[in-house]
């Protein structure tokens, strides 16, 4: 492909001794940018705490909590990659000055993601104990497995009402006010959790439920932010 774009003759044509990138360029993508990385360092740490939390309660705790985070995962990535079209479509006729397209693709994302994670969550929630089974036959290992996806995998749609509001916002050029409603409502919540309630009723369920709430809290925020962004663009 480059080979061809450096025969090209027309503006498709590559020259890297005219390649440039300007400080204003540089100082845009590194302000979009580096919000983001932040968020998801941020995210490591307060995992390392759920992890340390979950390490408590045993090698069966572990395992089977590994078990159950293999389908979160998974449902996340879908989930989040809706929050990517959020942000690259949203910039493109944000730039284009198209606002009516933006507000259809912040709604498509939103509808398209629920759709894909319900379709994706329900079949597991439904066969949980078949799918933890394919990973382990110990009975204690499989029930922590299943307690994990009653309490954050059938929650997990929740997801999209954060991820697609932040995705819309890093396209209409903010990045930090995502990030940092993220990692409070998300991060610093489940932390706090951790060293309150967690700490006060120690089960599974107490530790596992941080993360729903967690989720209800962080769209609230990002939901309120991104409609008062968007209402001040149309003015």
């Amino acid at each position: 492909m480059i080979c061809w774009l450096l025969k090209e003759q027309t503006e498709f044509r590559i020259d890297f001794c005219k390649l440039r990138i300007t400080s204003g360029t540089a100082k845009t993508i590194l302000a979009i940018g580096i919000p983001a990385a932040l968020q998801g360092a941020v995210f490591c740490v307060a995992n390392i705490f759920v992890q340390s939390a979950v390490n408590c309660f045993g090698a069966k705790a572990t395992a089977g909590s590994a078990i159950a985070v293999n389908f979160e995962y998974f449902c996340y990535y879908i989930i989040t990659s809706f929050g990517q079209a959020a942000t690259t479509f949203t910039s493109q006729n944000y730039a284009a000055g198209e606002m009516k397209r933006c507000r259809n693709i912040f709604s498509l994302c939103i509808l398209f993601s629920l759709i894909s994670s319900v379709v994706i969550i329900v079949p597991l929630v439904i066969f949980r104990v078949y799918g933890a089974s394919c990973f382990s036959t110990d009975t204690d290992v499989i029930t922590i497995a299943c307690t994990r996806i009653m309490c954050i995998l059938a929650f997990e749609p929740l997801c999209c009402l954060y991820e697609i509001p932040a995705g819309a916002m890093r396209g209409l050029g903010h990045s930090t006010l995502p990030s940092v409603l993220t990692i409070t409502g998300v991060c610093l919540f489940r932390i706090i959790w951790i060293f309150t309630v967690f700490t006060n009723v120690h089960t599974y369920q107490s530790l596992f439920i941080a993360f729903p709430i967690s989720w209800v809290i962080t769209s609230v925020l990002m939901l309120c932010a991104y409609g008062v962004m968007r209402k001040n663009l149309n003015k």
